[in-house]
C-alpha cells in the first residue's frame, strides 16, 4: 500500500512540474522571451505533454527563439498528434505540404529519435519500411 501511495505522489508530482514548465513557457512566449519559453515548453514537452510538443513544433516552423527548420518542427508535431492532439492536424497538413520529401523524411527520422530519447511513443508511417529508412540514411549521413 505504502508503494502504491508513493506512486500516486510521485506521479502527481510529475503531473505539477510539467504543468508549471507549461505554465512558465506560455507567460513566456507571450512576453516573446523565447528562449526562456523554448527551455520551458522543451522540459514539458520531452516529459509528454503534446501541447508543449506542438508549440515547440510551432517555434520551428516559425524561427521563434531557434533557426526555422521545417524538419524539427515536423518532428515535434508529429509526436504530438501521435500522443493524441488531433486539434492541429490542419496546422500538420499546411506544413507538410511545404516540405520536401527529404525534409519530411529527416522529420521522421528526428520524431523516432526523440522519442527513444524521452520514450515517448513514435510509430513511423508504414510507407516508410527499413529498406528506404536504410537507404536515406546513407544518404543523410554523407
Amino acid at each position: 500500500m505504502k508503494k502504491v501511495s508513493l506512486l500516486v505522489c510521485l506521479g502527481l508530482l510529475w503531473c505539477d512540474l510539467s504543468l508549471a514548465d507549461f505554465d512558465r513557457a506560455m507567460a513566456a512566449y507571450r512576453a516573446r522571451d523565447y528562449q526562456s519559453a523554448y527551455e520551458q515548453f522543451y522540459a514539458a514537452a520531452v516529459n509528454g505533454n503534446e501541447t508543449a510538443q506542438f508549440n515547440l513544433g510551432v517555434m520551428y516552423y516559425r524561427g521563434e527563439g531557434v533557426e526555422k527548420d521545417l524538419s524539427a518542427a515536423f518532428a515535434w508535431i508529429e509526436l504530438s498528434t501521435q500522443r493524441g492532439n488531433k486539434e492541429n492536424l490542419s496546422g500538420q497538413e499546411v506544413l507538410v505540404i511545404q516540405m520536401s520529401p527529404d525534409e519530411l523524411l529527416a522529420g521522421h527520422l528526428l520524431a523516432a529519435e526523440l522519442a527513444g530519447e524521452f520514450e515517448l511513443y513514435y510509430k513511423m508511417p508504414d510507407y516508410l519500411d527499413q529498406q528506404t529508412m536504410d537507404t536515406e540514411l546513407v544518404v543523410l549521413d554523407q
